[in-house]
């Protein structure tokens, strides 16, 4: 076998130069470099900026919705739009991404989310109807003990204990809640299902800079 193998180098030594294969890459190497010199890298969301929005969905959706939000998103002229499904490999959550080198306003794509998509919430609430009297500074402690970001809300006249924020445990939430109340309560959370971020272009420029200098 390997007399077979050293034949086909000896002809094809023969025939070409072996000191020419040499210059092959050095060639391919030296008009990809005029390329990019000419055309620049292409950069994505990361590097120049833009747009990423991720949307938590209960079920997939199907084709003629996605291709209906793409035209709307389309019309907005958003650049280098990108739209695709995926799928959250720890919860198995479906999950939609949309990426735009735009900076988009999110007041002004929100209400075409929500057209296509259904009501959406960038925050986690959690509600539950507290029939017994709370004690006093109530509202209080259940902040401090969740943290200062959290906002707590309780309304006397129907009862109802509202909490929301960013980020919320809901088996610690009802852990607090059990330790302060001696009720039985039914407590509603609702997780948040929209994100949306804004690279902006000295973040996309540091991200340059640190990519080219590794």
């Amino acid at each position: 076998m390997s007399k077979i193998f050293d034949d086909m180098y000896s002809k094809l030594t023969e025939r070409v130069n072996y000191k020419l294969l040499f210059l092959v890459p050095v060639i391919l190497a030296a008009v990809m470099i005029f390329l990019i010199i000419l055309r620049g890298i292409p950069l994505g969301i990361d590097f120049q900026g833009g747009t990423l929005i991720k949307v938590t969905l209960d079920t997939p959706i199907d084709t003629t919705i996605l291709n209906g939000l793409r035209t709307d998103l389309e019309s907005m002229g958003l650049e280098d739009l990108r739209i695709y499904l995926g799928r959250e490999r720890v919860t198995g959550e479906n999950i939609l991404t949309i990426k735009t080198l735009t900076f988009v306003n999110k007041t002004r794509i929100f209400p075409i989310l929500e057209s296509h998509l259904g009501e959406l919430s960038e925050i986690d609430i959690v509600t539950t109807y507290i029939i017994e009297n709370i004690p006093p500074g109530f509202e209080d402690k259940l902040k401090s003990r969740l943290g200062g970001h959290v906002d707590v809300q309780f309304d006397r006249n129907t009862s109802l204990l509202r909490i929301s924020a960013y980020e919320l445990d809901e088996k610690q939430i009802f852990f607090i809640l059990q330790n302060y109340l001696s009720e039985n309560l039914t407590v509603n959370f609702e997780k948040k299902n929209f994100n949306m971020k804004v690279v902006g272009p000295t973040l996309g420029k540091a991200f340059r800079e640190q990519g080219m200098g590794a």
